[in-house]
């Protein structure tokens, strides 16, 4: 039992911290699979018997002070999170189910955390 949850069902805004398959940029070519935390955009039962999930990667906010973009979504301690994070809503990616259960839940997002993660897939997935 990953995060003393075991197989919870999942559901919108859960996060977790898993080791996502991340594009390796070091060595140049493969994947990675590197400790992030993610934001999950469906609940577990949305798409029938799927296996896989929809999710967002959220990292270190690194520049203080900076502007958050459209397509960005800042979160900090009140939200669950260890420090002032951002959720990039321009690369979703999917992630097998069982790999989400092997991560360690850290908490779920409010309804308005992911309202603001909706706006900003909308802007993120329209960039030109």
């Amino acid at each position: 039992m990953a995060g003393g949850v075991g197989h919870r069902r999942l559901r919108r805004g859960d996060v977790f911290v898993v080791q996502a398959p991340l594009v390796d940029r070091r060595a140049g070519t493969g994947v990675k699979p590197t400790p992030k935390w993610v934001v999950l955009l469906h609940d577990d039962g949305a798409f029938g018997n799927a296996t896989d999930v929809a999710l967002l990667v959220a990292s270190s906010l690194r520049s203080v002070g900076r502007q958050v973009a459209t397509y960005e979504v800042l979160v900090d301690q009140r939200d669950g999170f260890d420090h002032q994070t951002v959720i990039d809503a321009r690369w979703p990616m999917t992630m097998l189910k069982a790999d989400i259960h092997r991560g360690t839940y850290k908490t779920t997002l409010s309804a308005d955390v992911m309202e603001s993660v909706a706006v900003a897939l909308i802007a993120g997935l329209q960039m030109h």
